[in-house]
């Protein structure tokens, strides 16, 4: 059980899905009762769907007709991004460092992924480059860049892949 709520506390209640185990805790923002009784909302794909349409606008003749758009999206790069490893010792409760990514939704749960990750750093870069031209605000720090970069490194496997969640834990015994 020090598992289960180490995660319930670190993710607010949302772990890296809605429904990955029975919570007696459910995360009222994701629940709602309707005509079929009691449903949930499952992790959506919000930063996902941001750093692919920032990519796509960027990369096409619109991008100073959505000027105002871009700025949103870069003010949401930067309020989604991870600013914090899990609490305590996470390696000890099966959890991987975490501060500098991007996750497929919100920086609620904290579960980076590795390619919203490196799709995250890629549209940081891309909105750093127009900025003299359209103004998105200020660029990202290079401390939080650095930060992107360390957690996408560490994913790296010896294979040579990346993993969607954390690195390949090698169990002994």
């Amino acid at each position: 059980m020090e598992l289960v709520h180490y995660e319930d506390n670190n993710s607010q209640y949302l772990c890296i899905g809605t429904v990955d185990k029975k919570s007696s805790s459910p995360n009222p923002r994701l629940s709602l009762i309707s005509e079929d009784g009691m449903n949930l909302q499952g992790n959506t794909s919000q930063f996902w769907d941001l750093a692919l349409s920032v990519q796509a606008i960027i990369s096409s003749t619109l991008a100073e007709d959505y000027g105002v758009t871009l700025a949103r999206a870069h003010d949401f790069l930067k309020q989604t991004q991870v600013q914090e490893n899990p609490s305590g010792d996470f390696v000890k409760m099966y959890r991987h460092a975490s501060k500098g990514s991007w996750t497929l939704s919100t920086a609620v749960h904290k579960w980076q992924v590795s390619d919203c990750t490196a799709e995250g750093l890629k549209a940081a870069l891309l909105l750093s480059q127009i900025s003299s031209t359209i103004n998105v605000g200020k660029e990202l720090d290079e401390a939080n860049l650095n930060d992107d970069v360390n957690v996408f490194i560490s994913l790296h496997s010896s294979n040579g892949g990346f993993p969607a969640w954390e690195p390949a834990r090698h169990l002994v015994g």
